[in-house]
């Protein structure tokens, strides 16, 4: 077979297993990419000598980075694109300080347990205590990185929305830029043999690459009006500015990053981009982390030792504590201090390619860290999409739907039977019975739990904020003691955005009004789909106890509802 053939028939097999293991841990309540990266770990060199069986060689591994790095780049603009002046705006000074917390709580935990560490027990390997202190804080930098990828598809799988989501894909991008930033400055301060210039060229020229490829993107986009067409421009760029920064040597995650920020913030159709692209994305991602998943070695797990033990261990700890003290100092509710440390365990590209750059600069010292990395990654990238999920569903931001999952048939006579049933209704015979419907679901597992709100005594300024950066279009009011007492709606607030003189006396108490319509949990989506036609201008409806009315328990929305009724057995 030609080496064409080869790679085709290898994806192909790659795409079926990961289907099928996806599937089978899937019961099990294990993120699809977890099944993914495992189906690329199954076929992979790791496990070549307990199957005999080696799909994905190194040859094969290099013809397909292609695809991975394309996939990568594609998931920093999405991480990119988060970056919107709105959303910074929201939070100010908050979201900053809450990572200055978190990464440097990373920093300096497995900084310092690996500088101790080593003065006892490797000083005659690393020779001196300025290679300890600079092999300490590198890997501690390292340390700091949080996979984009896994956590993008979490959420998307999940259908994870609301503020904790929002904040961790926000926190991803700042850990990832972060990291590269510290690398790099580590690398012109500590290490004199290296040319300072290249580094600051790379830091300075890739992010520019990637905001002219972006606003070109931005301007063209106007022009264009179908859906195919702002596909093409999305993805053209995406490939350009890839190409660029591997020609020049640029660093891609700086550029990729730098272009999705641009085009959420200049592009009055970014939104239809960014939407454009979803649905087609998801087989590239797919086989980015069975890449990912063939790249992982277990073998790499026998050789990391203590050294591997605390970095793991340390980062965790670093991750989890500092996520709640940057919530709780920001400050942010205890919905995210409880959540978010989980949430941004997951570690894999970026770390490795730091890892790697490491050894090609300081081979005798990156080799070591290397080693680390690559042990650990094994690890984080198992576990960290779990936690991911974790984090989300503690949260309240997963729909308890999503989390169900679709019965398949139990034997090979249902699989025939269905199929059977199929072709007579294509040819026009009656089934003889019915999908099961979705009108009896229950509200309480579509509502989205942790909603915003507004205390009935937030200023008129803070309530303009927080309408202009929300998806909603009525907000529920808590007085002191959280009672829900009623809503604020935007046609309200439209009435009187314009009178500047009344800015500085309204509260929240003063525009809210006790709310005309409101679900209960034990409701189903049949009646709460017959309140969405009687009131056709709502498309929020506050959740409260049945036996409580004043107590809020969630928000349902218009689309979820409609989502339920397309696929009223889907996960």
């Amino acid at each position: 077979m030609t080496e064409y053939g080869s790679i085709l028939l290898i994806l192909g097999i790659s795409y079926l297993a990961a289907l099928f293991i996806s599937r089978v841990i899937g019961k099990i309540h294990i993120p699809k990419v977890t099944g993914y990266l495992l189906t690329g770990l199954l076929l992979g060199p790791s496990f070549s000598k307990l199957t005999g069986i080696t799909l994905f060689t190194s040859e094969i591994l290099s013809n397909l980075r292609i695809l991975s790095d394309i996939a990568l780049a594609l998931i920093m603009v999405v991480i990119g694109s988060q970056f919107k002046g709105e959303y910074l705006s929201r939070w100010r000074s908050r979201l900053f300080i809450h990572s200055g917390i978190e990464t440097t709580t990373t920093l300096v935990l497995v900084s310092i347990s690996f500088f101790l560490f080593a003065l006892v027990t490797a000083k005659s390997f690393l020779q001196s205590n300025q290679n300890i202190f600079s092999f300490a804080l590198f890997t501690g930098i390292i340390a700091i990185a949080t996979a984009p990828a896994a956590t993008l598809l979490v959420i998307r799988e999940y259908e994870s929305e609301g503020m904790v989501t929002d904040i961790v894909l926000a926190l991803v991008g700042l850990n990832n830029l972060i990291t590269i930033f510290a690398f790099d400055i580590g690398v012109v301060l500590l290490l004199p043999t290296q040319d300072p210039q290249m580094f600051l060229f790379k830091i300075l020229i890739s992010p520019l690459i990637g905001i002219a490829i972006g606003f070109v993107i931005s301007l063209w986009a106007q022009i264009l009006e179908s859906r195919t067409e702002w596909l093409l421009l999305l993805f053209g760029g995406v490939i350009l500015s890839l190409a660029l920064a591997r020609t020049f040597q640029l660093d891609m995650f700086l550029s990729s990053f730098a272009m999705g920020m641009v085009i959420a913030n200049a592009s009055p159709k970014s939104k239809q981009l960014f939407n454009a692209i979803k649905g087609v994305d998801y087989p590239l991602y797919v086989i980015f982390f069975i890449i990912a998943g063939a790249n992982l070695h277990l073998d790499a797990l026998v050789h990391v030792g203590f050294f591997g033990i605390i970095y793991i261990v340390m980062r965790t700890a670093g991750k989890m504590i500092g996520n709640y003290l940057g919530a709780r100092v920001a400050p942010f509710d205890t919905t995210i201090c409880r959540c978010i440390g989980m949430t941004m365990l997951a570690q894999a590209g970026v770390a490795i390619g730091l890892a790697n750059t490491m050894v090609n600069i300081w081979p005798e010292i990156g080799s070591k860290i290397q080693t680390i990395i690559l042990g650990s990654v094994v690890v984080f990238e198992l576990i960290g999409p779990i936690a991911i999920r974790q984090g989300l569903v503690r949260a309240g931001e997963v729909p308890v739907l999503t989390l169900l999952r679709k019965r398949s048939a139990e034997n090979a006579y249902d699989g025939l039977h269905a199929i059977i049933n199929q072709f007579r209704q294509s040819l026009g015979i009656p089934e003889g019975h019915k999908l099961d419907s979705a009108h009896d679901i229950l509200i309480r597992h579509v509502m989205r739990k942790n909603i915003e709100t507004l205390s009935e005594d937030t200023p008129f300024n803070i309530i303009l904020q927080t309408i202009a950066h929300s998806k909603y279009d009525r907000f529920p009011v808590l007085d002191k003691e959280d009672r829900f007492i009623g809503v604020v709606d935007y046609s309200v607030i439209r009435d009187i955005i314009f009178d500047a003189s009344l800015e500085h006396l309204i509260v929240a108490r003063d525009l809210s009004t006790p709310s005309p319509i409101a679900l209960f949990p034990d409701q189903t989506l049949g009646q709460a789909m017959a309140l969405f036609q009687k009131y056709s201008d709502i498309t929020y409806v506050p959740v409260v106890e049945k036996d409580n009315p004043q107590k809020l328990v969630g928000m349902i929305n218009q689309n979820d509802v409609l989502a339920a009724y397309r696929k009223p057995n889907a996960p």
